[in-house]
């Protein structure tokens, strides 16, 4: 037999189809099937073929079937069946009727900008100068090897560096939000 003849049975199989229909959720059981087949296809041939005359193959697919659904590690997990949770901005205070103008809307956040600006302005010169790297690079990573760069390799921790980030976002969000 040769690869695709041995890969085709058993994507058409019956019993393959059966155990798919025990999988959990129903709308994602035609993804676990290719992802399976995407495992299947980066098996050496050798392998493949060596399990399927031993009749091993059905065996080791139910497996990869399982530990893709159970598994919370695995690529079938992050790419599926993770939860992604979005933060949407808060809208309080924006009218629904529709009559919500450009200029009120530019006022609002003129006004939001000037307070977190505020807000920043009285945070301790540490915590300043830390959250403007951080707006600057992008990240605590690149503010670290930014730093190695320019300091020969002495830097703050990268822990530090998100720790007083939080510190300071926390203490901004608290002063706006006291002063609506």
């Amino acid at each position: 037999m040769k690869r695709n003849q041995v890969l085709t049975e058993l994507y058409n199989s019956r019993e393959l189809a059966d155990l798919l229909t025990k999988m959990q959720p129903e709308n994602l059981r035609e993804d676990i099937k290719q992802e399976l087949f995407i495992v299947l296809c980066e098996l050496p041939e050798a392998k493949l073929l060596g399990m399927a005359e031993s009749k091993q193959l059905r065996f080791f697919a139910t497996r990869v079937i399982l530990n893709m659904v159970k598994s919370k590690t695995s690529r079938f997990y992050y790419q599926f069946r993770k939860q992604v949770h979005v933060e949407l901005p808060d809208m309080a205070g924006t009218p629904d009727d529709g009559d919500f103008t450009l200029e009120q809307f530019e006022q609002d956040y003129a006004d939001k900008l000037a307070a977190t600006l505020a807000a920043k302005d009285k945070l301790n010169w540490y915590q300043q100068e830390i959250l403007e790297q951080y707006i600057l690079h992008g990240s605590a990573g690149k503010m670290v090897k930014d730093m190695q760069a320019r300091l020969g390799g002495n830097c703050i921790p990268k822990r530090s560096i998100l720790h007083t980030v939080k510190e300071a976002t926390t203490q901004i969000r608290n002063q706006v939000n006291k002063n609506k």
